[in-house]
């Protein structure tokens, strides 16, 4: 989150939309250009939560594409992170199974990288 700047919230929002309205290989150029990709796939991430706060099923849809993305740029670590939170978002659909299959995912993707505070 932006620290509770509307403004600065609706713009990342923006960002977001803009962005998931490209191919995948457009989505990848465009994040790879940042200074920091990984800390814009966290604010990316942000406006994600407020999406699925809002509508669970464009959440959910949201979350998939950001897991795609950082399977393209990211580090383990924001490989790992996007899939918790989408299993977080799948959970709270009442998508247990699914969340946990995806959370599993996560687990050992950050496990392979030697991180176990997840574990």
């Amino acid at each position: 989150m932006t620290g509770g700047n509307i403004e600065a919230d609706k713009d990342i929002t923006a960002t977001l939309d803009d962005l998931l309205a490209l191919p995948l290989a457009e989505q990848v150029s465009r994040v790879r250009s940042a200074q920091d990709p990984d800390a814009l796939l966290l604010q990316l991430s942000d406006a994600a939560d407020r999406i699925a706060a809002d509508d669970i099923g464009r959440g959910l849809a949201v979350r998939e594409a950001l897991v795609a993305l950082a399977d393209e740029i990211g580090s383990a670590a924001a490989r790992a992170d996007r899939r918790t939170e989408l299993a977080q978002t799948l959970a709270y659909s009442g998508q247990l199974y699914e969340a946990l299959g995806i959370a599993d995912a996560a687990l050992k993707i950050a496990e392979a990288t030697g991180d176990r505070s997840r574990s």
